[in-house]
């Protein structure tokens, strides 16, 4: 009489043994359908005389001439721009002080991060002139102002 282990070990390798066949199918080995497709094979897309690259000049020659035609409607860009003015009340909050305030520091910080920018490199051609002229003596105080800069 089988004791209970033994039919349980027989059981796993049953399991054990579907499992290792379904997975040999599964990596492209032979199976019993030889017209089957294996490992990397690659099925051949069909486009039935089909070409996309057709239709997309067209769908797109059909939208630049409706805009066009928006564009001479609306008298050319600058009444295209006109048309995004009642934007603009959205754009600039005129009730606000305190947004009003945060937007003038962040613009005049904007520009002065600007300015450092030309500075920084205007002190670097600086100091270049300087050492290609006299390259005997350092320009510490040129030096000490570009890393001011920077």
């Amino acid at each position: 009489m089988a004791t209970p282990h033994f039919l349980h070990r027989q059981q796993i390798a049953k399991e054990w043994a579907s499992l290792e066949s379904l997975g040999a199918q599964a990596n492209g080995s032979t199976t019993q359908n030889s017209n089957a497709p294996g490992y990397e094979s690659v099925e051949p897309i069909t486009t039935n005389g089909e070409d996309d690259d057709d239709e997309a000049p067209v769908s797109n020659k059909g939208i630049k001439e409706q805009q066009s035609k928006r564009l001479e409607e609306q008298g050319g860009w600058l009444g295209y721009l006109k048309s995004f003015m009642i934007f603009l009340p959205d754009l600039r909050p005129k009730d606000n002080r305190r947004i009003m305030a945060c937007l003038s520091v962040r613009f005049v910080h904007l520009m002065l991060g600007r300015a450092l920018n030309l500075l920084e490199l205007r002190q670097l051609g600086i100091i270049m002139t300087k050492i290609s002229e006299d390259y005997r003596v350092m320009p510490w105080s040129d030096i000490y102002l570009w890393i001011l800069y920077r």
